[in-house]
């Protein structure tokens, strides 16, 4: 039941109608998207050999490669054009001694963006035990400001993979435009009815680019791994054992099999859980074309707001129109793109998993 609430409160964010359902494909996911639509879209960060974003670039200055082949561009938006921006922010039980560091770079991030993207739009979803939305597309950025610093507590465990699947199907994903993600967590998911494979899917499909935060929160989470927030279900001890098992022995360790039988993590168990959450979100940011940052401490998170602030005005989007007619569901294209100057470095997602759109239904007379 708490699925449906949830989805109908997301849902009513939307501005255009949702695109084609996407199928799941798990297996697939190494750096790709899905896309059923006329034409793939792709955000590009130029960055200097210092790393430094590029501005002022025309769509003469990129090329488009699909499968090798060159594409005409279609469609360009330059980077200082709107933007569709979700923050998603992590206010479970686990973040209740540096609560007011996360309201701090949240809200220098929204401050920022006022001051010098006024044009963009940004609507904000927390997760705990749920998902909640927090300030949609069209509230004023002052109140998004006071709902982030009253309205954000923290409590309860971490539906993280709910958050993603959510915020991108049912907000980012129906919003015209270019679109683009700020997730912040410090921990595992221990909560989502949905797995890292549906959020991962939905997300791609979304075509949006993710910028990830994430502290490292283990120390804190081995001297507090006897409270609630730090539960696992059943279903994320096999699913986190049969990853450690596949990545190292290939068998389940015996600490894993004795953590299922327990209310409460074993060390180890932990310490690998968190491994594979950093190893997840990294995937995530980096095969859509966004950053994944994992900082050392809370003090360091209104730095890398800002950071990301400072490089959304960078982000350029170019559409492109292949032959569709000639694609098999399922096929994979991989995307290149590059532009006219060999010293600089661009940043994007680098392919797709093509997806036929559902036939039409014949009309009734």
């Amino acid at each position: 039941m708490r699925q449906v609430v949830t989805i109908m409160l997301l849902a009513a964010l939307a501005v255009a109608p949702p695109g084609h359902p996407q199928p799941q494909e798990p297996a697939k996911a190494a750096d790709t998207v899905t896309t059923g639509v006329s034409m793939v879209l792709v955000n590009v960060t130029v960055l200097t050999s210092y790393g430094f974003p590029v501005a002022g670039l025309k769509a003469d200055n990129f090329k488009v490669f699909d499968n090798g082949q060159q594409m005409a561009i279609a469609a360009f938006q330059e980077a200082a054009q709107r933007l569709n921006i979700v923050m998603i922010i992590d206010s479970s039980g686990s973040t209740y001694k540096q609560m007011s560091l996360i309201k701090q770079g949240a809200i220098d991030f929204l401050r920022r963006l006022q001051d010098t993207r006024p044009q963009d739009r940004l609507a904000i979803v927390h997760f705990n035990d749920d998902v909640s939305l927090l300030a949609d597309f069209e509230t004023g950025w002052r109140e998004k400001a006071a709902l982030v610093q009253d309205r954000l507590d923290a409590m309860g465990g971490t539906a993280l993979y709910d958050a993603i699947f959510l915020s991108t199907r049912d907000v980012i994903q129906r919003t015209p435009g270019r679109r683009i993600v700020v997730l912040y967590t410090d921990g595992i998911d221990n909560k989502s009815l949905k797995d890292f494979s549906d959020a991962f899917t939905t997300a791609l499909a979304s075509d949006a680019t993710f910028f990830v935060l994430t502290v490292d929160n283990m120390k804190q989470a081995l001297a507090d791994a006897d409270k609630d927030v730090y539960q696992l279900s059943r279903r994320q001890y096999y699913e986190h054992a049969q990853g450690e098992a596949a990545s190292r022995t290939g068998r389940v360790e015996p600490q894993w099999t004795q953590s299922m039988h327990q209310q409460y993590p074993a060390p180890a168990v932990l310490e690998t859980s968190y491994r594979l959450a950093h190893q997840r979100l990294a995937r995530l940011a980096e095969t859509s074309g966004g950053k994944f940052f994992k900082v050392g401490s809370y003090e360091e998170l209104p730095g890398i707001y800002r950071a990301i602030a400072a490089e959304l005005p960078y982000t350029y989007t170019l559409g492109y129109q292949p032959d569709f007619a000639t694609f098999k569901p399922g096929e994979f294209h991989t995307i290149e793109v590059r532009v006219d100057d060999p010293a600089l470095r661009p940043r994007y997602r680098r392919g797709y998993y093509y997806t036929a759109p559902p036939a039409a239904e014949p009309t009734k007379p």
